[in-house]
């Protein structure tokens, strides 16, 4: 019985060092290929045109979101998908958690979500179409601006928004007018592919894990009985 555990406790070992080197690729893949400048520091072959500096509303469509009536929400399926903050994001994706009756403001299924209020710039996307809480906005934007908002938010660059506050928070002029740098739609799109083969890379092996830690409980729990 020991062997054995052992033997699952090594694989476990292994896939979480798969799992941690990915995550860790990602993370330097998002400083490398999205840049403050005209030229990021990596780049694929056949790309050599100047990144352009635009406002981000030049980019996509924001909605910012209002709160519902609190009389109207429920933790049980209902109507419509609320979400509030980033308690309702997890791994990149909205999590429905509370529902609601009444519709303020919508985001689309596909939409880019932005967390407003502390912690303010976590983002996600979402499968379904729900309502917005006042502590979050949607975005509609291409992978590739995700993915740029993604390195925005592990750069804390949100951060200097609270700075001398004492309640973290970005409004619509902040998001709108925060300047970023963006190449041709071809470009975008071969960046924007990329994380998200990593991506798919990262769920994969995370669900491997997942379901290493999963068996092994239940073989020490059948074990020992």
């Amino acid at each position: 019985i020991g062997k054995i555990i052992s033997q699952i406790d090594t694989l476990l070992s292994l896939q979480q060092r798969k799992a941690k080197q990915l995550k860790l690729l990602k993370k330097a893949m998002l400083q490398d290929l999205f840049t403050d400048k005209n030229v990021p520091k990596l780049r694929f072959n056949g790309f050599d045109a100047n990144w352009i500096q635009c406002k981000l509303e030049k980019e996509a469509l924001l909605t910012m979101g209002q709160s519902p009536s609190g009389s109207t929400y429920s933790d049980q399926p209902s109507t419509y998908i609320l979400v509030q903050g980033n308690a309702d994001l997890k791994n990149g994706w909205v999590k429905p958690r509370i529902w609601t009756t009444q519709i303020t403001k919508l985001a689309k299924k596909g939409d880019i979500i932005i967390t407003v209020r502390a912690p303010a710039g976590k983002v996600g996307r979402t499968n379904f179409d729900v309502v917005l809480g006042r502590g979050v906005a949607s975005i509609q934007g291409n992978d590739f601006i995700f993915y740029l908002l993604s390195k925005m938010d592990m750069n804390k660059y949100w951060k200097k928004y609270a700075a001398g506050s004492t309640f973290e928070s970005i409004n619509s002029n902040d998001i709108k007018n925060t300047r970023v740098h963006v190449p041709n739609l071809p470009e975008q799109n071969r960046i924007a592919n990329l994380f998200l083969r990593l991506d798919d890379l990262i769920r994969f092996q995370q669900n491997k894990l997942n379901n290493l830690q999963k068996n092994k409980q239940f073989l020490l729990q059948n074990m020992f009985i």
